[in-house]
């Protein structure tokens, strides 16, 4: 989600990180089949907004060579 250059990179991944594996990732779990949720093991990887702040946004920052809106 694109966002003001409010906070440092460290602080709002420790929060993204945070709010994801410890509120959304166990709500998920819970509506899976028992099958499904032995794939979330304690060795699981997760990669959330592994490409850093997203703080350019509109047709200036979603357009690449061909000039075409992704």
């Amino acid at each position: 989600t694109q966002h003001d250059d409010f906070d440092t990179e460290k602080a709002m991944q420790d929060k993204i990180k945070k709010d994801i594996i410890a509120i959304l990732i166990p709500r998920v779990k819970a509506q899976l089949t028992p099958e499904l949720q032995k794939l979330f093991t304690d060795s699981i990887k997760y990669h959330i907004n592994p490409t850093g702040k997203f703080v350019i946004g509109g047709p200036h920052g979603d357009t690449g060579l061909t000039g075409r809106k992704i």
